[in-house]
């Protein structure tokens, strides 16, 4: 058993946030059956009686919440570098990261440790393909990113990576996919309709600009307006129904779009 107060928290620490329904289950759990896997520390250098979290720190709030002044923990001979793939392994098996946790911590032991991606990949069971994956969160604007740590998963992350040229339109898709709680494979299926509105051939002929309604069958007319070479359609309709649509565009609107957008509204 260690004195609560001699452990301090390591800057290496992936987690930086808690759910608080499973901490809440984690605190009855312990109050109910006790601590039933011991936290892991180090002993601070230079610092004797104090020691560094590698491992636990949601056991150790827990105990903290509870009042307790003491905790059994298991004290590791780990140099630095060797207690962050430690820490993370820990929470990465326990599935408790965030993706958004992950990225960091996977860059975390890229810029402070010299870690590569093919030894972070053979620590934490991953591919190399798999941890610069994870690693592209960081291509991502901010209010994405942060959109991780609350649900956004990285098959969201993947689909909204393939905007990246296209910020608008981007951030149109991101707030659909939040305001309608897109599925990860509706996401996917958007992005790919908005990719392939892109590709039309080039014509010679000038875009012609205004707006003009389509009729689906069963459905409110959709508006579809060129202007400034862009091309958008808005209306009432289901991602299946883009496919009708294209086929109905005028042949005049069928040139090299700048962007495309076919968001709701």
């Amino acid at each position: 058993m260690i004195p609560i107060e001699n452990i301090h928290l390591s800057h290496s620490q992936p987690r930086t946030r808690d759910h608080k329904k499973k901490f809440k289950n984690l605190i009855e759990s312990i109050e109910r059956d006790g601590l039933l896997s011991s936290i892991v520390v180090r002993a601070r250098e230079g610092k004797k009686g104090e020691y560094e979290l590698i491992c636990g720190s949601r056991r150790l709030q827990a105990f903290k919440k509870l009042g307790r002044k003491e905790i059994p923990a298991m004290i590791h001979s780990l140099i630095d570098k060797d207690s962050v793939p430690v820490a993370l392994c820990e929470n990465i098996h326990r599935k408790n990261l965030t993706p958004l946790e992950r990225a960091k911590a996977y860059r975390g032991m890229i810029e402070n440790y010299k870690y590569n991606q093919p030894q972070i990949g053979r620590i934490v069971g991953c591919t190399k393909g798999q941890i610069s994956l994870v690693l592209s969160i960081f291509k991502l604007p901010g209010n994405i990113q942060e959109a991780m740590d609350n649900g956004l998963s990285m098959h969201h992350a993947r689909a909204l990576l393939r905007l990246n040229d296209d910020q608008p339109t981007q951030q149109k898709v991101f707030q659909q996919v939040v305001d309608e709680d897109l599925s990860a494979r509706r996401t996917e299926i958007l992005v790919k309709e908005i990719l392939q509105l892109k590709k039309y051939p080039e014509r010679n002929e000038q875009l012609g600009e205004g707006e003009q309604e389509i009729n689906l069958p069963g459905r409110q007319p959709v508006k579809v307006s060129a202007k400034d070479g862009k091309i958008e359609v808005r209306g009432d309709f289901l991602q299946g129904d883009i496919s009708d649509i294209l086929k109905e565009i005028p042949m005049r609107y069928q040139m090299k779009p700048v962007a495309m957008s076919v968001l709701k509204g």
